[in-house]
């Protein structure tokens, strides 16, 4: 693929040709550049993974004003989006712990489908206070 980032010629060039005018590309549809002009997956940006998407980290710099894609959510200090999934499973998947958060999971409506365990979270939140 173009300004993906790669050589190997399974995606690209060998000459790396496909890699030299990123700046000027305009990334495809569901694509994200980098501030280092390769193109990631939007599921990328911002999911708190620096492991994962631009070498250069950028994707995880411009969380402030990022809007979260269908099925994540923000985490409240903004450094990340989580799949909705995870937020009050009892398990911390934000910086900040917003997403186990008493204010948030009390308001929080499950996605359709899904059960709301009270008396999980409130062992979890007890436990966590005693930490």
């Amino acid at each position: 693929m173009v300004c993906d980032g790669t050589s190997d010629g399974w995606s690209g060039c060998y000459d790396n040709s496909d890699e030299a005018y990123c700046e000027n590309w305009v990334c495809p549809t569901g694509k994200w550049k980098c501030d280092s002009h390769i193109c990631i997956d939007k599921a990328q940006v911002c999911d708190g993974d620096t492991w994962s998407g631009c070498e250069d980290e950028s994707d995880e710099a411009h969380c402030q004003e990022w809007d979260c894609l269908d099925g994540t959510w923000k985490c409240l200090d903004n450094t990340s989006c989580i799949p909705i999934l995870n937020v009050c499973d009892a398990g911390m998947h934000c910086s900040d712990g917003s997403d186990e958060s008493e204010a948030v999971c009390m308001a929080w409506v499950c996605p359709v489908g899904y059960w709301k365990c009270l008396l999980v979270w409130l062992v979890f939140t007890l436990f966590l206070t005693l930490l």
